[in-house]
């Protein structure tokens, strides 16, 4: 019974997110578009947009009680600080709503029911490249989910991140997919032929002289009036709007001169209006966040583990890396983990000094592990996930149940000095029985109106009640059994006339 819940928690049952963001009373839906997309274009998409959330709206919400109460619209070019008015300015390659929703707690559809059937309720028009419909999160900004794809070609790194994206979106309750790699205006790529290896021309050669011939070419220099003039040639945006122009530059290298199309093979393909870079080499950066419902971000890391980063990684010739909020999470948890050994090291010296003994600190402290059975045991039949705030309410319950099992130990140590093991420790139970009980009972009743509490935006904070009352409700129960069979074990083998061991 108290190994149980261990095993559950090893094995993914009771699952483990680290801070669930509660249900928010605004959603954001931004939509990116292809390069060239007119201003009447977005206007017409949004306004195609906000008849579906009116339909969408109407289906889903009660006659009394609409769940769409404001909705605001803006229109924005690249960042969110850089929002403006829906008929203002608007821009062709982003477009972003902002939508208030009734209150949470006052309606009976989730903000995922209403994502979902707003984002498919939304016409797929000519131009409109990615739509993300998400709902702010509390706790840290970072996204549940970041994986980061590098590679060196930039079309193979795309690709990758589509093929990753649309793995995402088959998991239940993952929503907010996207990347940082958006498509830009079509570019020309500009390869190296065999021609042009043999005659010894390099890639940086041919990048240098491209630049000269592209910006400007001097031609002449000379002085007029004491003064160095010089006579630029420059290729005009027509011409250089022109394939066969460009195939008709002049190459100049090594001593040698040759037509830019007798060197090179040009092909026309998507570009990108961003790039980056992780550590000096090319990459992309996947995110998405996970919902209360649904998959975890553990489950989702592990089935792409198994199933899908492999299959990315030899079919698009890429590296891929796990950039999840797992990684902060880590430092963050072993910050806890190292503090939880200080405590614990710090409690047995503490009752090692004060109960004059080795052996009995460890009977006191014995009771830790049960109390923590407990509380995952109230995560798991209360169907709740364990979060880093129930990690916090353990630390709580440490302390209340090493300060009950010191009460019982303290009076059976005193009975012990007049009475046998087994009578000492009947009367030692009998006379603080009481003073454990309600100190522990008067707890889970402190923490009953959290526990009890339906309002969803108090959900993130129940789960440190659950491990204290939890915990503190095994602990208690077992502490009576508990404590006097491994107290009555190690002083049979412990004999001191003071009851105390000094072992």
């Amino acid at each position: 019974m108290v190994s149980l819940p261990f095993i559950f928690l090893m094995t993914g049952r009771v699952p483990f997110s680290f801070f669930p963001s509660p249900p928010q009373d605004i959603i954001l839906m931004d939509t990116s578009f292809h390069a060239g997309v007119t201003d009447q274009v977005v206007l017409d998409y949004l306004k195609q947009a906000d008849r579906a959330l009116s339909v969408v709206n109407d289906q889903l919400s009660q006659p009394s009680q609409a769940i769409v109460e404001t909705p605001l619209q803006f229109a924005y070019q690249s960042a969110p600080k850089s929002l403006v008015q829906f008929n203002k300015g608007v821009r062709a390659n982003h477009a972003s709503m902002i939508i208030g929703l009734s209150l949470p707690d006052q309606r009976q559809v989730s903000n995922q029911t209403l994502i979902d059937r707003w984002y498919a309720s939304i016409p797929r028009l000519p131009g409109v490249k990615n739509i993300s419909i998400t709902e702010p999160r509390a706790g840290p900004p970072t996204p549940d989910i970041k994986i980061l794809i590098k590679g060196h070609d930039s079309q193979q790194l795309k690709r990758a991140s589509e093929a990753l994206q649309l793995q995402l979106a088959s998991y239940a309750g993952v929503h907010g997919i996207s990347d940082n790699m958006p498509h830009g205006p079509m570019e020309l790529q500009i390869k190296l032929n065999h021609r042009a290896k043999a005659l010894g021309l390099s890639k940086q050669q041919l990048e240098r002289e491209l630049s000269r011939q592209i910006t400007h070419a001097e031609i002449k220099r000379g002085y007029a009036d004491d003064e160095e003039v010089t006579i630029d040639l420059q290729l005009s945006d027509q011409d250089l709007a022109r394939n066969d122009m460009l195939y008709q530059l002049p190459i100049h290298w090594n001593g040698y001169t040759d037509l830019l199309g007798n060197l090179v093979e040009i092909n026309l393909v998507q570009g990108f209006s961003r790039f980056y870079s992780f550590n000096s080499q090319a990459g992309v950066l996947v995110t998405a966040e996970t919902g209360p419902v649904g998959s975890t971000v553990r489950e989702v890391i592990g089935d792409l583990q198994k199933q899908t980063i492999a299959k990315i990684m030899r079919d698009h010739q890429v590296e891929v890396s796990f950039e999840t909020q797992a990684r902060s999470q880590s430092k963050a948890l072993e910050g806890i983990r190292s503090g939880a050994i200080i405590a614990v090291m710090l409690i047995y010296a503490v009752l090692a000094w004060v109960l004059r003994s080795y052996t009995w600190p460890l009977v006191v402290m014995a009771v830790i592990p049960v109390g923590l059975s407990g509380a995952i045991w109230g995560h798991y039949l209360l169907g709740m996930h364990l979060t880093i705030l129930s990690i916090f309410g353990l630390f709580g319950l440490t302390g209340i149940v090493v300060n009950d099992s010191i009460i019982l130990l303290h009076r059976f140590q005193h009975a012990y000095q007049s009475q046998s093991v087994g009578v000492a420790m009947i009367h030692a139970c009998c006379e603080r029985f009481r003073a454990v009980v309600l100190t522990s009972l008067t707890t889970i009743i402190g923490m009953a109106p959290l526990l009890l509490n339906k309002s969803l935006q108090a959900q993130f904070i129940i789960p440190l009640a659950v491990s204290i009352s939890g915990g503190l409700l095994l602990a208690t129960t077992m502490l009576i059994v508990f404590l006097p069979a491994i107290a009555a074990i190690i002083q049979r083998f412990c004999h001191s006339p003071d009851g105390i061991s000094a072992v």
